[in-house]
């Protein structure tokens, strides 16, 4: 336990001095097909498993709707803490963001390899009571693409875990 303590006490100085604000990488450059379907994205990286519902492309509302092959500049920001999807796009918002969609996630996940969870909150499955956004996961060196399922206050949990979201300037 003294260890713990001993330990504990510089990250907990490192938190209070750096605060706990969100935090973003990027910009990360990618090119864009917004007239690629879905389908043809995902079949064209290298994922070791994709949720099928993903593919359920008629089902996803999107928040922009982009034409041709554009460069898009990604920023993958991390927002600490539980938050419902509202709160996640409104802390995007004040960084003059919107959240990518799940095209434009995959176009990330085929250029960009990170190891880390990136959920997109620009495309949204609504299945009241509950909303599904896409997710790149890594799980023991493997890629995955998921749908993540879930009512507000699961989004709140999974939004501990999953804190990377990746995002577009507006």
């Amino acid at each position: 336990m003294k260890r713990l303590l001993v330990f504990g006490v510089p990250i907990l100085a490192a938190v209070l001095l750096l605060g706990c604000s969100p935090h973003q990488r990027g910009p990360y450059s990618v090119m864009v097909d917004y007239d690629c379907s879905l389908e043809e994205t995902i079949n064209a990286g290298c994922y070791d498993y994709i949720d099928v519902s993903i593919y359920e492309k008629y089902s996803w509302k999107e928040t922009i709707n982009g034409h041709g092959q554009q460069e898009v500049q990604f920023y993958l920001i991390n927002i600490k803490g539980p938050k419902d999807v509202e709160e996640l796009i409104s802390e995007l918002d004040k960084r003059n963001l919107r959240p990518a969609t799940v095209k434009e996630l995959v176009f990330f996940g085929n250029k960009y390899d990170e190891t880390d969870s990136i959920v997109a909150l620009g495309s949204v499955r609504a299945c009241p009571p509950y909303r599904d956004v896409a997710c790149l996961c890594c799980y023991d060196s493997k890629r995955e693409l998921r749908s993540l399922l879930s009512s507000v206050d699961e989004a709140r949990w999974w939004s501990c875990f999953y804190s990377w979201f990746l995002a577009v300037p507006k």
